[in-house]
């Protein structure tokens, strides 16, 4: 009797600390970005709410005509009203080659060829400073796929 007890103990134990890492892989932020006609990105929204769900249908009324790229954020971050705003030494991680929604929809006569950057990627180089919504960011790295950005 008290093996079992001991052995159910054990597996609960377990199975809480397992749920807790697979929660806990990482330590950035999902968000989505909204990038606009003119390729700029116009707002950052968290990925999914509170309760891990996301509606795509919601969020693509609020931002109708625009593009959506997935990233990564490492840092603090405030809150205003949907969106978010990094705050100081945040690092952004965007990854350009994917698309944020499922069945994210271009405009009309938007062209894509395999390995194209939806953001002016190709132009800039580590060190070049940009504008990413309302913040100030600073280009760390670039790769195929993706660029790391530092709020500023």
């Amino acid at each position: 009797m008290k093996t079992q007890i001991f052995i159910t103990t054990f597996l609960l134990v377990f199975a809480t600390g397992l749920v807790h890492a697979q929660t806990r892989s990482t330590k950035g932020t999902k968000v989505i970005l909204v990038v606009d006609k003119a390729n700029k990105v116009t707002n950052m929204e968290l990925f999914s709410d509170k309760m891990g769900n996301f509606d795509s249908k919601a969020f693509q009324k609020r931002h109708p005509n625009a593009k959506y790229m997935l990233g990564l954020l490492n840092g603090k971050y405030k809150t205003v009203g949907a969106a978010i705003e990094p705050l100081g030494d945040a690092t952004i991680t965007i990854f350009t080659d994917k698309n944020a929604l499922p069945g994210d929809q271009f405009l009309p006569g938007d062209q894509f060829l395999p390995g194209d950057q939806f953001l002016p990627g190709d132009q800039f180089l580590p060190g070049d400073q940009f504008t990413l919504g309302n913040n100030k960011a600073q280009l760390v790295s670039r790769k195929r796929g993706q660029m790391v950005v530092r709020v500023q």
